[in-house]
């Protein structure tokens, strides 16, 4: 409780909610002012070009990550995310709980319109969306309700990007043929037309021995226009 800077009575409440005592533990300590946080320097992580050539050769896809629109690091992020891209970035992480499941009706009209309008500029750069979290904090969503009615404006956006995602992982996974494969890149030279594509590969390829069974019909000679056709077959 001293640690805490709790009575030992509040501890003792909240040892019967694990997870709102989690991420008190993880706020006190872990955090800014915490026994456990370290003062990050320069040389504490590596440079966005280094960690975006890691992701790539992984076969995986560089995402930015957008807050809610509040922070002085996001008040431009065209100028941002025109950075992020030149550094290989080619899809935009959003938690839209953040912007619209909130109390306070001023600060969610607030957040709400950012959330708009960075999807909007995203979908303008050809950024799909990776839409959830990384499922660090107990109480975090599996699913995001995106049959809320706040969400109505974005959520074919959401849907896209969901559909993006899965239409790359599965043609990695499968055939090593994903967003980053150099048969993307000399079949589908431009962001915009991979996207189209990966897009389209998430919607048709079904979960089950169907999809398999399409993917598994899939090579590096096979063009973008007959894994299309495969799938659509199937």
């Amino acid at each position: 409780a001293n640690k805490l800077n709790l009575h030992a009575t509040e501890v003792t409440a909240l040892l019967q909610q694990p997870a709102k005592f989690q991420n008190l533990v993880r706020t006190r300590l872990m955090k800014r002012g915490g026994v456990g946080y370290v003062e990050p320097s320069h040389e504490s992580y590596p440079r966005v070009d280094e960690f975006h050539r890691l992701i790539t050769a992984c076969g995986a896809l560089p995402c930015a990550a957008w807050l809610d629109g509040m922070s002085a690091g996001e008040r431009d992020m065209e100028e941002l995310l025109g950075l992020l891209i030149n550094k290989g970035a080619v899809a935009l992480n959003i938690i839209p709980d953040r912007n619209w499941n909130l109390a306070n009706p001023e600060e969610k009209e607030r957040k709400l319109l950012a959330l708009y309008n960075v999807v909007r500029l995203a979908q303008s750069l050809d950024l799909p969306l990776n839409v959830g979290t990384e499922m660090n904090s107990f109480g975090n969503k599996l699913v995001d309700d995106f049959d809320a009615p706040e969400l109505a404006p974005v959520r074919q956006a959401f849907l896209d990007g969901a559909y993006f995602i899965y239409g790359h992982t599965a043609m990695q996974r499968a055939a090593g043929l994903g967003y980053q494969s150099r048969w993307a890149q000399k079949r589908l030279p431009t962001r915009r037309a991979r996207n189209d594509f990966y897009t389209q590969v998430g919607r048709l390829a079904l979960p089950g021995p169907a999809g398999l069974a399409a993917l598994s019909a899939i090579n590096n000679d096979t063009t973008p226009e007959d894994v299309l056709a495969q799938f659509r077959n199937n």
